[in-house]
């Protein structure tokens, strides 16, 4: 029994059961009833009404299209299996989930980096577009103990990420990155109906570039980055025969507050969370150099409400997440004697505000104790405001999106179904604000191949569209799991063209899935 656990867990997440279900009805009406079942509290597991339900999926996505950040694939393919399962054993509640993906990115401009698009603005850029091979290893676990004394249940939450990628061609960089997140967590049960809760985080980022060239005879230009346009130096550097060594380690803490009350049908909850973050960039390992440190602060709240009635499920979702971020520059000299590297001055020049707000609101309607379709609308706002104080530039963005989506079901008799969806959306950058002064001493390749045209993606306006069917069918005789095919895709066009894309542009996605839901 426990060798079945841990293998659904984390492997394949197949467990069969005497008695099966619809295993995409189930998953989507407990995520609408049970508003605790996302919470950052593994401990507050044990208050959701969680089913033994596992679910596996083997898929191939594409992606392709000119509507894009200047920083990403042009195309991308990819492999994916994913897994997770809910699980109850003894008294506790368990989740777990494991994601692989493997693929490639076509024509990725400029980046010598595996994300270019993290909010540490401290990152290598080259002159040169190429291929990249990139893999993903996650995994998530949730544990939560049963209730001692019917007062006090503790839970533990762990994520952990593996990301590589390396690009095929001169200037050849090679990228790991490690991602460790523990999450240990309490609650403490005021009654049957009121909980408290209580977590605390830590997280460890580490990353690793090197960037070499097999061809010595052919030298390339590359930028270290300080953010919005700037860069270290006042021309490239040439990389020819002399590897470039980067190291990235950042330590996150951080922890918050839960209050979870149900009664009958109705279920709330209330989250809100702290987290400080700091992460030093540094060049080279024997005199290693400081290439500037990233820090932010991120605070939010979320409130979630659902009510279950005879005819349907409402749920509500109010959110909000604010990072405030500071980066701060090292300027130094290389000691003759010691070679060691020491700071003579160092400021923060360069600060980010970056704002997210959501409101959600869902409704499903029961055909019995099952849905029958489910429909949904969400309005979001972000904010970007990011500034550099020597030349005072400035990228501000506030943009609005909204979203409207639906889901039906169709069940027959033997538990075979089919499930639709389709959902569009639209963004509005309603507010835009930008300033930057070229150099006189530089050909400005950073700002006119990178800063101007992603100040322009994230300036358009755009509409989407997405849309899926999957089948599944009956479930087996002897283990009671069902097996399923999905088809899903998505279309994004700007609503009017500027500089640097045209109204004709579009990007589309595409993934076609086998997978597999176990009881």
């Amino acid at each position: 029994m426990n060798r079945r656990i841990v293998l659904g867990l984390l492997l394949t997440g197949v467990t069969g059961a005497a008695m099966a279900q619809e295993g995409k009805q189930v998953l989507d009406k407990m995520v609408l009833q049970e508003v605790s079942i996302d919470s950052r509290n593994s401990a507050l597991l044990q208050t959701v009404r969680t089913s033994n339900i596992g679910e596996s999926t083997v898929s191939y996505m594409v992606e392709d299209g000119d509507f894009k950040h200047p920083l990403l694939a042009a195309q991308s393919h990819y492999f994916d299996f994913s897994s997770k399962r809910y699980q109850e054993f003894k008294g506790w509640k368990l989740y777990g989930r494991f994601d692989l993906r493997t693929g490639i990115e076509k024509d990725v401009p400029h980046t010598s980096q595996l994300d270019p698009l993290r909010l540490n603005p401290y990152i290598l850029m080259d002159s040169l577009q190429g291929d990249w091979n990139k893999q993903r290893y996650g995994l998530e676990v949730k544990v939560a103990s049963p209730f001692f004394k019917d007062r006090v249940a503790v839970g533990l939450g762990l994520k952990y990420a593996v990301n590589t990628g390396a690009r095929q061609r001169d200037p050849r960089p090679e990228n790991t990155q490690n991602d460790l997140e523990l999450i240990p967590s309490v609650a403490y049960k005021i009654n049957d109906r009121n909980i408290l809760g209580l977590f605390g985080s830590y997280n460890y980022l580490g990353e690793d570039v090197k960037i070499t060239n097999v061809n010595y005879n052919v030298a390339h230009n590359l930028y270290k980055l300080l953010g919005l346009g700037e860069y270290e130096g006042s021309s490239p550097i040439f990389l020819s025969s002399a590897d470039i060594i980067r190291r990235y380690a950042g330590n996150r803490f951080g922890g918050g507050l839960n209050y979870s009350y149900a009664n009958g049908g109705f279920r709330s909850h209330l989250e809100g969370f702290f987290q400080q973050h700091t992460e030093k960039a540094t060049d080279g390992s024997t005199y290693p150099k400081n290439a500037g440190e990233h820090r932010y602060k991120r605070y939010g709240f979320q409130a979630d409400l659902s009510q279950t009635t005879t005819s349907g499920i409402h749920q509500l979702r109010a959110e909000w997440i604010q990072t405030d971020i500071e980066n701060e520059e090292f300027h130094q000299y290389q000691d003759p004697i010691t070679r060691n590297y020491v700071t003579l001055f160092s400021a923060v020049l360069n600060t980010n505000l970056v704002t997210q707000a959501a409101l959600r609101y869902q409704f499903g309607r029961l055909k019995g104790d099952k849905l029958s379709w489910k429909a949904g609308a969400k309005a979001q706002y972000h904010g970007w405001d990011n500034r550099y104080a020597s030349n005072r530039s400035q990228q501000t963005v506030d943009r609005m999106q909204y979203e409207v989506d639906f889901d039906k079901y169709f069940t027959s008799a033997d538990q075979s179904g089919l499930v639709l969806h389709a959902g569009v959306g639209y963004s509005d950058a309603f507010k835009t604000i930008f300033n930057y002064e070229e150099k006189a001493y530089s050909t400005n390749f950073i700002a006119k191949e990178i800063l101007y045209p992603t100040n322009a993606f994230m300036s358009t306006d755009f509409w989407q569209i997405n849309a899926a069917v999957q089948y599944v069918f009956k479930p087996t005789a002897k283990s009671g799991t069902q097996f399923y095919i999905k088809a899903s895709g998505g279309y994004l066009k700007p609503t009017e063209g500027n500089a640097y894309f045209a109204k004709s542009m579009s990007r589309m996605n595409g993934q076609l899935a086998i997978g597999i839901f176990s009881f």
